[in-house]
């Protein structure tokens, strides 16, 4: 199991590109809601987790085997441009799904904070 760590790594890596990628597409969206909503960090894990599921089931649909972090990582790099297309359908999803208390906060400007 002396591979373990590297494969902690790898999947560290994976999310932290994903994180990346989620800030800068979000970055380019409509301060209020996307921002606002986005800024409060369950909102932001809950589209991260949302787009890693999406991710791992194009990925398995793609290759159809168990995912690897090494090729799961190098398939998020070459579908770079259909990554944000992707963060965007997942946040607009969760918009929508908890579109119920949304009209209650007021469209400020909100740091990501952790």
């Amino acid at each position: 199991m002396k591979y373990q760590p590297l494969r902690e790594k790898l999947i560290e890596e994976i999310a932290q590109f994903l994180i990346w990628k989620i800030k800068k597409t979000l970055a380019t969206a409509p301060e209020y809601p996307y921002q606002t909503v986005f800024a409060i960090r369950h909102y932001r894990e809950q589209l991260l987790l949302r787009v890693i599921k999406a991710i791992y089931s194009a990925y398995r649909i793609t290759q159809d085997e168990s995912p690897d972090p090494v090729k799961m990582l190098c398939f998020c790099l070459s579908e770079e441009a259909c990554l944000e297309a992707l963060v965007q359908q997942c946040a607009v999803q969760i918009l929508e799904e908890d579109a119920h208390w949304m009209d209650d906060i007021p469209p400020i400007s909100i740091e990501y904070r952790d």
